[in-house]
């Protein structure tokens, strides 16, 4: 959309009331050419041209006029107030194109004017006072409707910047839902370390618990990351539980080099691989694989999340709150083009899927 600056819109004023006087006196010569063969172009336009200029120079004034009353009252009780205002811009003006009228036919006897110069003036007022009147009415009505547009275009855009704030307040809710799970669980496992005396484990686990929540610190204002960043995090987060699991959990890591920098929602697989592993390695006693890749097909990025774990029935499947939550946010950040799939099997693990397009911009 061309936006036009404020010296542009008045610039087109003086042009559009040009061609509207030029038009009308060329409408008014050709009637007359048809009576009087030897009229000319020139001595209508010259006649008709000053009172769509002046209305010209009048325009941003009473633009500016109506809008003032406008904004204050009600529509019947603002044309009250402009009607004196109408009426003496009305008067002023036929006593200004008259003079002017009267001056240019002393140097151009077009026609001859038969009395004095104020019987003239008193003539003009008489015979012609509805003409102006007419065109502040048109002037006001136009400034009206510019200003109910712009009104209404200015609510529509606070609708949307409200709903815009509205839509990153829920979202930034949705994501510090995700991160007391994590917190309550790491707290929970150096609690049980250092009761246990394995001091190292323990500092271990302080050590990645720090570089993670400086990462949230980092990131707090912001909903997107890289893949990149978003698999080194859930790398340290792995290190994290492993610590806590010991030989049980093994885990990989593995994506295309170039889908390293596609931009994907912040902490978007944390809740994910944390859900794999509550589930997946409750009463479990042998080892348990965990496999995180990413990849492209068709028109999606592909971010998988896959265990070797118990599994579970999807008659009954039952998706935790981060699961849930994950949800909420790709509907919120994607608008419906993004969608996560669940399949399982019972005794033979599960695959969590994310599918978010390729064309989405952030």
């Amino acid at each position: 959309m061309i936006r036009l600056s404020k010296k542009q819109k008045y610039l087109w004023i003086p042009i559009i009331w040009m061609i509207m006087g030029v038009t009308y006196a060329f409408q008014i010569y050709l009637y007359n050419k048809q009576l009087d063969s030897d009229c000319e172009p020139f001595s209508f336009i010259a006649y008709y041209l000053p009172e769509y200029l002046l209305w010209a120079f009048y325009t941003p004034f009473v633009l500016k006029l109506s809008n003032h009353f406008l904004v204050k009252g009600n529509k019947w009780g603002t044309l009250l107030k402009l009607l004196p205002f109408g009426i003496l811009l009305s008067l002023a003006h036929l006593f200004l194109l008259a003079t002017i009228r009267w001056v240019f036919y002393g140097w151009y006897a077009y026609q001859q004017i038969s009395g004095t110069y104020s019987d003239y003036v008193l003539t003009e007022v008489a015979t012609h006072y509805f003409i102006p009147l007419l065109f502040f009415a048109l002037v006001v009505a136009i400034g009206y409707m510019v200003q109910y547009y712009h009104v209404h275009q200015q609510a529509h855009l606070n609708a949307v910047e409200l709903e815009k704030r509205l839509a990153e307040a829920q979202l930034e809710n949705l994501k510090n839902q995700l991160q007391p799970h994590f917190l309550f669980n790491a707290l929970n496992t150096i609690s049980m370390l250092v009761r246990q005396g394995e001091k190292k484990n323990a500092v271990t686990m302080i050590s990645g618990l720090g570089g993670l929540l400086r990462y949230g610190l980092e990131n707090k204002e912001t909903q997107w990351s890289i893949l990149e960043r978003e698999l080194e995090i859930i790398g340290k987060y792995l290190s994290i539980e492993s610590v806590r699991f010991g030989e049980k959990l093994h885990y990989q890591i593995s994506t295309a080099e170039d889908l390293k920098g596609i931009p994907v929602p912040d902490l978007i697989l944390q809740p994910l691989v944390e859900n794999a592993i509550k589930h997946g390695l409750k009463d479990r006693k042998e080892a348990w694989n965990l496999i995180i890749n990413a990849y492209g097909i068709d028109d999606y990025y592909v971010l998988e999340v896959r265990d070797n774990g118990k599994g579970f029935d999807p008659q009954g499947m039952d998706f935790g709150n981060g699961l849930k939550i994950t949800e909420q946010r790709l509907l919120k950040l994607y608008g419906g083009r993004a969608r996560m799939e669940v399949e399982s099997s019972l005794g033979q693990g599960t695959t969590v899927s994310l599918k978010l397009p390729k064309t989405f911009k952030t």
